[in-house]
């Protein structure tokens, strides 16, 4: 195990160029860099690797670079949190939220919830009682709380060509909630997502 520790740190440095070259090359695809972070995200799920693209968007240069109240802020997350306490900043800015939560309301209020009701209605009719249970509670999951893991592992296994139509799907609905200039942002209910205008 020591042997792997002194390893590591001479191979890690082409990892971590490969995961910002991946981040470039999503801040630079325009319009198409949400599709290629959305698509990405939902892939790496079932790996539960999605963690580091997400933070990679959120967190760094690769989110973008924003002048915010005179301080220059960098990651799409970390934009939207400095404008949203910014007294001077009215609106957000589409280039961060668009890597935001907004791509993922098509699929998460539309999409798992219409393949959770094509897996009960593709069920036997003896075993609808059986995975009703289970749909609902992971509708209610994906559209109240934003978990999808429930319905997309389900989804995964069921129809696993299918999850990845619903990744590339995902991915669109990124690009278009992008192209029409929505602007919803961060939408987990804490102390920093609320502002109250005087």
């Amino acid at each position: 195990m020591g042997l792997f520790g002194l390893v590591i740190p001479l191979i890690w440095p082409v990892f971590a160029l490969g995961i910002n070259g991946i981040g470039r090359i999503i801040n630079g695809a325009g319009d198409f860099g949400p599709m290629i972070f959305g698509t990405g995200e939902r892939l790496l799920l079932p790996f539960g690797l999605q963690h580091i693209l997400v933070a990679l968007i959120r967190f760094t240069e690769a989110g973008g670079t924003m002048e915010v109240c005179g301080h220059d802020v960098s990651g799409a997350l970390t934009i939207f949190q400095a404008q949203l306490s910014c007294p001077t900043t009215h609106g957000f800015s589409e280039s961060a939220t668009r890597f935001l939560s907004q791509g993922k309301m098509p699929a998460f209020l539309g999409g798992l919830p219409g393949a959770a009701l094509a897996m009960y209605h593709c069920a036997r009719p003896e075993n609808r009682h059986k995975i009703k249970g289970l749909l609902i509670s992971g509708v209610i999951a994906c559209v109240v709380g934003g978990t999808t893991e429930p319905i997309e592992f389900l989804f995964l296994f069921v129809a696993p060509v299918l999850y990845f139509i619903h990744a590339v799907l995902t991915g669109l609905g990124f690009t278009v909630m992008a192209v029409l200039g929505v602007t919803i942002g961060n939408t987990k209910v804490k102390y920093t997502s609320l502002r109250i205008e005087a």
